[in-house]
This record gives C-alpha cells, structure tokens and sequence, in this order.
C-alpha cells in the first residue's frame, strides 16, 4: 500500500476527494490515504441490512438512490460541505467492470461549484486485483493511491448556455485519467 503526493489533500476546508470506483475495497483506502475524516456516499440498496446500515452509519456515510432523484442524498452533501468538512464521491457513479474509466455524472460538478469546494482527483489502482466484483475475500494485491492538483471551479465555468457541473466534472475525470497514465506508467 502506498500514497503518492497524499499533500495535495488540504487538511481544512470543504473538500470533495474524486476518485476512480474499481472495487468495494476502495472506500477503505481512500479512507486510511487521507489525512483527514472523510464522509462518503453510498448506493442506498447497502443500508437495507441492519447491520451493514450501522456500519455504514458509523463510518460516516450516508444513501444516494442512483436511479430517480438523488436530491435528499445531494442536500446532505452540500451541508457536509458547507460545515467545512470532506467527502469522497465516484464521478462515474458505479465500478467498473472491466478498469476503464468512464464518463463522470455531472453531480460532483455541482457540488463542487455551488459549495466552492476544493477537489481533489484520486486514481486507486490495485483494488480491482485486491478484490474483484463477486469476490469475498481481500487478495494479497499491491494498492497505490494517486493524489491529482486540487482543482476548484473558477469563474472561468460561467458561460451561458453550458453545462457548468458537467463541465467541471469532465475536467475532474480528464485528471483522474492523467493520475490512471501515471500509474501505468509506474507498472
């Protein structure tokens, strides 16, 4: 396990970490590479087992419905944001199947652009080896975590006429890509 450049993540200050979504493990690693408390998003089918809700719960996440409207899970987001604090969100809004990345929801645009939030693009390469969809058990794999420049929306996004969060979220995913790069160049 390792982090490379972890100080490009701002120790205060609303902060939304962007990150690649290989595999269940990577909340846990995004978690143990950040230097602060993180709160997460998670699709709402998780929380309907007791336990796994408290769990859940317990490590500050709170549901998002991936289909329909998500406004309940996006008002919680934005007064985590608005109290100063971090939150890690998957632009591309599922794992992937096969490693590649795709393109992102416009949501983390948008709260990036209507709380000022700093964001910091992470690429997790590993988990996908480490614990693959269907698996149960941890494999011995090795796991890097790549933290991108902190990019915050700029006045530079308000044009008529365009889509401002997706704008902001394709350039968060043109980041993540670039982080993906370096690693494969890393081997």
């Amino acid at each position: 396990f390792k982090v490379f450049e972890r100080h490009r993540i701002p120790k205060k200050g609303p902060l939304i970490i962007a990150s690649n979504h290989a595999s269940f493990l990577d909340p846990v690693i995004i978690g143990v590479a950040s230097p602060r408390m993180l709160n997460f998003m998670a699709r709402h089918d998780l929380f309907h087992n007791r336990f796994f809700r408290w769990l859940l719960r317990g490590l500050n996440t709170f549901p998002v419905k991936r289909e329909g409207s998500a406004l309940s899970a996006f008002k919680e987001a934005i007064r985590i944001l608005r109290e100063q604090k971090a939150l890690v969100v998957f632009p591309e809004g599922t794992r992937t199947r096969d490693g590649s990345l795709r393109r992102a929801h416009s949501g983390v645009g948008l709260l990036a652009v209507k709380t000022s939030s700093t964001v910091v693009p992470v690429y997790v390469d590993g988990t996908r080896g480490a614990l693959p969809r269907g698996a149960f058990f941890i494999r011995f794999k090795p796991v890097r975590v790549y933290c991108g420049k902190p990019l915050k929306p700029g006045e530079s996004l308000k044009r008529e006429g365009e889509d401002i969060y997706q704008r902001f979220a394709d350039s968060v995913m043109e980041s993540i890509s670039a982080l993906r790069l370096k690693a494969m160049k890393k081997g």
